[in-house]
Order: C-alpha cells, then sequence, then structure tokens
C-alpha cells in the first residue's frame, strides 16, 4: 500500500475512549472561571510545578490521573495502572524538579506545555539521573485543569548541555 491509497493504512489503530464515569482526585481547580489569561497562565504553572515536583514514587502515583496517557521514554504507552505497577515493581526511588516551562498555551478548554525537568530514580537497579522534554496535555474538566497526556523524552546526563537550542 502507498501512503496515498484510500484504503485504511493504520487500520489496527486502537481508539482510546476514557471511563467518563470515573472521578479523579488529580483535577487541579483554579479558583475564578473568568481568571484573565495572565492569571490564568500563572495558576496553570503552579499546577504544573505542583505536578512535576515530586519527592517519593508513592507522591508520583498519588499525583496521576486516572485517564492520563504517558508515552515514555522507550515510545511505549501506559496509563496509571501500568505506572503504578512499575513504580511499584522496578522503582526504588524517585524524585523530579520542574526546571523550566520552555511553552505554555492556555486556550478555553485545553493548555499544552513543554517542560524541562530532572528526575532521579533506581529503575531496575539502575540508579537514572537525567534531565528531559516533556510535552504536556491539559483538558479543562469543571472549574479545574486535569493532565490528558504526557510524552517524556530521553533523558540526558546532568553533567551534559540542557535540551535545546529555543526559539
Amino acid at each position: 500500500r502507498t501512503f496515498f491509497s484510500k484504503k485504511p493504512v493504520f487500520k489496527d489503530a486502537r481508539i482510546h475512549r476514557p471511563d467518563r464515569t470515573s472521578t479523579s482526585s488529580t483535577v487541579f481547580s483554579l479558583s475564578n472561571k473568568n481568571m484573565s489569561t495572565e492569571s490564568n497562565n500563572a495558576n496553570l504553572r503552579e499546577l504544573i510545578a505542583k505536578q512535576v515536583n515530586i519527592s517519593t514514587k508513592e507522591e508520583f502515583v498519588e499525583k496521576m490521573p486516572e485517564n492520563a496517557w504517558y508515552i515514555r521514554p522507550s515510545g511505549n504507552p501506559a496509563n496509571k495502572e501500568i505506572m503504578t505497577k512499575m513504580a511499584g515493581e522496578d522503582v526504588t526511588e524517585m524524585k523530579s524538579e520542574l526546571l523550566e516551562i520552555k511553552v505554555l498555551d492556555v486556550m478555553s478548554d485545553c493548555a499544552y506545555a513543554v517542560i524541562i525537568a530532572k528526575a532521579s530514580f533506581d529503575y531496575k537497579g539502575t540508579k537514572n539521573e537525567d534531565i528531559y522534554t516533556q510535552s504536556l496535555l491539559y483538558k479543562k474538566k469543571g472549574d479545574g485543569w486535569e493532565l490528558a497526556w504526557a510524552h517524556r523524552s530521553t533523558g540526558r546526563g546532568f553533567d551534559q548541555d540542557m535540551p535545546g537550542p529555543w526559539p
């Protein structure tokens, strides 16, 4: 088949339909629906920092929304169930810190961000310390925001240059 064929090239693609009945405790509320864009951006920046800055694997799992999907550095997708299992079995220590929000664009019902963060964790007995880039997609839920999608790059060592250049 060619790319331009009329037959579907991606016939085996899966469509994710989140469970709309679950109530996630990780919806972060903004105090006023009619906030200015500047205020909305500032509050979302605080929420991103709150989710990224963690000091234990238990805190990481606790802050994960039920319906979010994560694309790991390997390219493999994971939801909260998979990430919880990985954290429980394969990770013995975990810590992360937001270094910088490079991009933040807030629209009426969704927002996206590109961040740089650093992480330190033991995965399957191997110590990992790296700086990574991550794209985040938030969706509006009630008066707050909920993380819907995250895609993390492969990390680089603490002693290497920061990701970039940025425009």
